[in-house]
């Protein structure tokens, strides 16, 4: 790990952990911070998506937990339903989809820091932030 980073992202859920992956691939240094030691122990969700959408971030099929065909929609005043022969989107394994971002991320120079969470920052004069990172034993800065 690194003294400094050009980026620090705190959470590595779906959109933390793609945002670090992207920074990681742009060349910048970065830190991805997640509170949990294991994205298993936080695996309570999974996510849904087309075909086209998962094929456009480049995910790897071990993620996947199910492929759908059909698709319903339910609001307050209406129910819609549309039907496939073929598959049309996938459901992802929230666990091993985290797992997937964080090791693409540390995979293009990135570095991970799990079980720690975000504290506080400070400003220096000199116009960089300071974060202060706290785990059950440890505090980093």
């Amino acid at each position: 790990m690194k003294e400094k980073y050009d980026v620090i992202v705190i959470g590595a859920d779906p959109a933390g952990g793609q945002c670090a992956r992207n920074i990681a691939k742009s060349g910048l240094s970065v830190l991805l911070v997640e509170r949990f030691t294991s994205f298993y122990d936080n695996n309570f969700s999974s996510a849904g998506m087309s075909l086209q959408g998962f094929n456009e971030f480049k995910l790897p099929k071990f993620v996947v937990s199910r492929y759908w065909k059909n698709f319903t929609m339910q609001s307050s005043n209406e129910c819609k339903q549309w039907t496939a022969n073929e598959n049309k989107g996938v459901v992802l394994d929230f666990a091993k989809f985290r797992q997937y971002l964080a090791d693409d991320c540390a995979a293009n120079g990135g570095d991970v820091l799990m079980g720690f969470s975000y504290v506080s920052k400070e400003y220096t004069k000199d116009g960089e932030i300071i974060a202060y990172l706290q785990s059950k034993k440890e505090r980093l800065t």
